[in-house]
């Protein structure tokens, strides 16, 4: 486990702030003193060589709990997935996505979600900047596993390119790491929203941030969807 901190000034995209987080070590070179890690960080994806001093700060940090290891197993290979489990698997996410109404009134499902989402944006500027800032700090938290299946989605849609033998999937998928991209821009501007002042001001960003989401959404989807119809 190394400390963010020390890794932003290598390639780690942080906001200046100390947290545990786990690489992979793929080797050590000796003589010219760095080490060749592994990030398959949801955030960012990253391989290559760290100075060794580097790679000491973060480890040894004082702020993460100290000289973490874990050590694992390769998993036998998987078994190839069929086209017809791959077309289940995008029929029901466009479902989803799709989706006008939802079993709870505490759920943001689909497309219906994110516009209920941004309407509830600016209703938050009436109910006072402390009741904002906790909105905000659940929304900075409740982003994180959108990002992480937006991005797995955006993946995904490549080796089903493979399998279906549609390589317009596999351009829906760049679509989706794009908007990736975008989710985590909203994150990060719920972070600095429920740290900072300016509350109006964030949430009529988040606002047009939301909105231009939805909008990249609905289009990857109406090109997801002709393309498995």
């Amino acid at each position: 486990m190394l400390d963010t901190f020390y890794l932003e000034m290598y390639y780690y995209p942080g906001l200046g702030h100390h947290s545990g987080h786990y690489v992979i070590v793929d080797g050590y070179d000796e003589t010219l003193q760095t080490v060749h890690i592994v990030d398959p960080s949801w955030i960012v994806r990253f391989r290559g060589e760290l100075p060794l001093a580097g790679f000491k700060d973060g480890w040894g940090s004082k702020h993460i709990p100290q000289y973490q290891w874990m050590e694992f197993q390769i998993s036998e290979p998987r078994q190839r997935v069929s086209a017809e489990h791959v077309l289940t698997a995008l029929h029901r996410n466009i479902r989803t996505m799709y989706l006008e109404s939802v079993p709870s009134p505490d759920l943001f499902v689909g497309l219906n979600g994110l516009k209920t989402l941004a309407e509830d944006l600016e209703r938050w500027k009436k109910g006072g900047d402390n009741k904002a800032r906790a909105y905000l700090k659940q929304l900075y938290d409740q982003a994180r596993p959108v990002i992480i299946e937006r991005d797995g989605h955006g993946r995904y849609l490549k080796p089903a390119a493979d399998v279906l033998g549609l390589p317009q999937l596999a351009e829906v998928g760049e679509d989706l790491r794009t908007i990736t991209q975008k989710w985590i821009v909203f994150r990060n501007l719920c972070l600095k929203g429920y740290r900072g002042k300016t509350m109006a001001t964030t949430l009529d960003k988040l606002h047009g941030r939301l909105l231009e989401i939805a909008a990249l959404e609905e289009k990857a989807l109406t090109r997801w969807s002709s393309t498995v119809a």
